[in-house]
């Protein structure tokens, strides 16, 4: 195909949308190990969005349109520019990524880093309360300060998840059991997402990130490297046997309290693949 001003404006509109791509997943939809295996994945067109990021409908179409193989196909300047996206014309917003980690997460999770999710969600800053209840407030249709199960499952629908996941989520979160979903309920389920956010170092490992790291300080009020059965009486207000029960389901080696790297591994389990924790 000549190099023509035509071919050259549309290779700058699929620039824009590896731009796009990038700004959204943290990497190029194209990814290869030597220059060459770029180059081939480029040439196949192939890439995927992820689920996780709960992106909206109107996002994807443009990168798509962006990223077409056949340059005539591909969206002028004018069209990108009216295109809902760029106009601000769509209604399906992406969940914040903590919000879309936590739905996704707090299935058959741990009743120690659902303890500690309620314990940092009482400290979070009035901006980042403030940020989740607008989110709760878009799916609370009826604005009666709570989400039914049919509101909680059009969330889910909006990250890719079925109504049946909805039932199982909704009988986690609803502590209650009131049937509904409330304000604090739905902010705990946020801040868990934020505890099992993936964090790993240059040699893959998985790392504390900022609210487990929070946490622990919280927890490991002594600093002598343990958590123990007096420390989560005093910082979660329970018992002694309900201290002993949270330790039990985490404390690798039994030895009746937990270590930063048990911690690690119960507050990061669902993306902790990967072996060896670090501080």
């Amino acid at each position: 195909m000549p190099l023509t001003g035509k071919v050259w404006r549309a290779a700058d509109m699929w620039s824009i949308g590896i731009i796009i791509y990038l700004l959204v997943h943290g990497r190029p939809p194209f990814m290869g190990k030597s220059f060459e295996s770029i180059c081939a994945a480029i040439k196949a067109g192939k890439y995927k969005f992820n689920k996780r990021y709960g992106l909206s409908e109107d996002l994807k179409d443009i990168v798509r349109k962006l990223l077409k193989k056949d340059p005539n196909k591909r969206l002028t300047v004018e069209q990108a520019l009216k295109h809902p996206w760029v106009c601000g014309g769509a209604s399906d917003d992406p969940l914040p990524p903590e919000v879309t980690e936590g739905l996704i997460q707090f299935r058959d999770q741990v009743r120690l880093k659902k303890a500690v999710a309620h314990l940092l969600s009482q400290r979070l800053t009035t901006d980042d309360r403030e940020q989740l209840v607008k989110v709760f407030k878009k799916f609370d249709e009826n604005g009666d300060g709570e989400l039914s199960a049919e509101e909680v499952a059009k969330m889910l629908k909006h990250i890719g998840h079925s109504e049946d996941d909805a039932k199982e989520i909704m009988e986690e979160l609803d502590e209650n059991d009131d049937g509904v979903i409330d304000q604090d309920e739905f902010v705990k389920m946020a801040v868990m997402g934020k505890l099992g956010a993936e964090q790993r170092d240059n040699k893959g490992q998985v790392i504390a990130n900022a609210s487990v790291d929070m946490a622990w300080k919280l927890l490991d009020k002594d600093q002598d490297g343990f958590i123990t059965v007096q420390e989560l009486e005093e910082k979660l207000n329970i018992d002694s046997e309900g201290a002993k029960e949270l330790i039990k389901e985490v404390d690798a080696n039994s030895d009746g309290k937990i270590s930063f790297d048990e911690f690690l591994t119960a507050m990061t389990a669902s993306t902790n693949k990967k072996g060896g924790a670090k501080k």
